[in-house]
């Protein structure tokens, strides 16, 4: 049964539809930079190389560009590691969010890990490097729009 819970994380109020028995649908900017510093979350970035390498990533993230999805997370778990410098996630995993820059790769990525069996993939869906600082621009437009 799905329910609404609503959080408030550093000033701006985000709603996420739950179910009780699976991970958040959606991730907002505390709970990746929380979920990262406790190593709660493993967060995959799935722009291009070049995207991350001209600009940035979010520390501690993992880059596989959302065209790598699917054979990625098919490879036998010793060349997912080798390849991509992480442990592959168990399909059972509560812990997985998929970003990119505004969030439509990031759901192309999640909706592929879900038709590969990790139904608990969840979506940051949305996040930018002004200056080498991480930005929650969905917040920060709603935020702006409400003042």
């Amino acid at each position: 049964k799905q329910w609404y819970q609503r959080r408030v994380h550093g000033g701006a109020r985000c709603s996420t539809k739950m179910d009780k028995d699976k991970a958040m649908a959606t991730y907002d900017y505390a709970m990746v930079r929380d979920g990262l510093a406790e190593q709660r979350i493993v967060l995959i970035d799935v722009r291009s190389p070049k995207e991350v390498s001209e600009e940035g990533k979010i520390p501690d993230s993992h880059n596989i560009p959302v065209a790598e999805v699917e054979e990625a997370f098919n490879l036998p778990a010793d060349e997912f590691e080798k390849k991509y410098g992480f442990p592959l996630p168990d399909k059972s995993e509560k812990n997985i969010v998929t970003h990119c820059m505004k969030g439509g790769r990031a759901l192309r990525a999640k909706e592929a890990l879900k038709s590969l069996g990790y139904v608990f993939a969840s979506v940051y869906p949305g996040a930018l490097l002004i200056g080498g600082k991480v930005v929650d621009w969905l917040n920060s437009l709603l935020l702006w729009f409400l003042s």
